[in-house]
């Protein structure tokens, strides 16, 4: 009896594999909770993690799958996909695949599968990392890009400010230079050289008579 139950103790997983899943299983459903705000904890065990514990996938196979979103290109009737699309294949297919490796961990049951365990954790961990890697470049893209627009607007503004000071105050100047110099002082905070090109593009407009 004794010895069933030391069995027994010797087939359970170390404490720190344990910790490990839960702080991953943790992750895992905060990134479904980004993906899909309006799903519950529910809908991330029916659809992300019951149907690899029904039916038990290689990590060949996880693995593949992941590749073939990656290589989604066209629709079966061969048009090609939006780049918007084929970013939503990839990112639910990586949640998928973290959510895969992530059962696989807990279905290493016995000692000599701990380094399974360990293993599948990993790619695990890989893959969330992938995804969340993905999701912040895009992040980032989407700020810099609203950040590059903002800073074209304000250019806009700032060269249609100097436009209207030139119809006002050019002829007080003795040359292009110092106009250009007293844009830079005091209409608008720009360098030399670009309210040099301003002015001369003023100058030019005015000569063909579109101001």
């Amino acid at each position: 009896m004794d010895d069933i139950h030391a069995e027994d103790e010797d087939n359970e997983y170390p404490p720190e594999i344990e910790t490990a899943q839960a702080v991953l299983l943790a992750q895992l459903m905060v990134m479904h909770k980004i993906l899909f705000p309006e799903r519950s904890d529910q809908d991330f065990q029916e659809v992300f993690l019951s149907p690899f514990m029904k039916i038990e996938r290689s990590a060949n196979e996880l693995q593949s799958v992941m590749t073939a979103a990656e290589n989604f290109k066209n629709n079966p009737d061969g048009k090609p996909i939006t780049v918007i699309w084929q970013e939503i294949v990839i990112r639910l297919t990586a949640l998928k695949t973290a959510s895969g490796f992530f059962v696989k961990s807990l279905q290493a049951r016995t000692d000599d599968r701990h380094e399974h365990a360990w293993k599948n954790l990993a790619r695990a961990e890989f893959y969330l990392g992938y995804l969340t890697a993905r999701i912040s470049i895009a992040t980032t893209s989407q700020h810099a890009s609203k950040g590059a627009e903002a800073r074209h607007a304000e250019n806009r503004a700032m060269k249609e400010q100097v436009m209207q000071w030139l119809d006002d105050h050019r002829d007080k100047f003795p040359s292009m230079d110092a106009t250009a110099a007293a844009i830079s002082k005091d209409v608008v905070p720009v360098q030399f050289r670009t309210a040099r090109a301003w002015a001369s593009e003023w100058k030019k407009l005015r000569s063909a008579g579109t101001l």
